[in-house]
């Protein structure tokens, strides 16, 4: 449980992204579905196409976050044709956050 509201912003952004069509009983569209994604890591677009799908979630589900920056790097693989793929976000929220606030994330991928 968070107690500020910058904190629970940055909770739920994570959440939106993290989660997948499908996943959330009631709403099937919630969320910026990355999973399909991690098997196609190799096409030369996946970074615009992850994009373009945070950017959609997020414009319908939390319009009120003003994403900045999008960055990705590659990690090292983990075995057995498994690598990691980090994501680093920039986002500002309009009276309550004007200074940008960073959100990463890792992804387990095959590839």
């Amino acid at each position: 449980m968070r107690y500020s509201l910058p904190d629970q912003i940055a909770d739920n952004l994570r959440n939106l992204i993290l989660t997948n069509h499908g996943e959330r009983v009631g709403v099937y569209d919630f969320g910026a579905d990355l999973r399909p994604l991690t098997l196609e890591l190799e096409q030369p677009i996946w970074e615009e196409e992850a994009m373009r799908r945070i950017i959609a979630a997020v414009s319908k589900y939390m319009p009120f976050v003003k994403l900045g920056t999008f960055e990705m790097a590659r990690g090292e693989s983990v075995g057995f044709g498994v690598g990691r793929v980090s994501i680093r976000l920039t986002y500002t929220v309009d009276g309550v956050q004007p200074a940008p606030r960073a959100l990463e994330i890792n992804m387990y991928v095959v590839g």
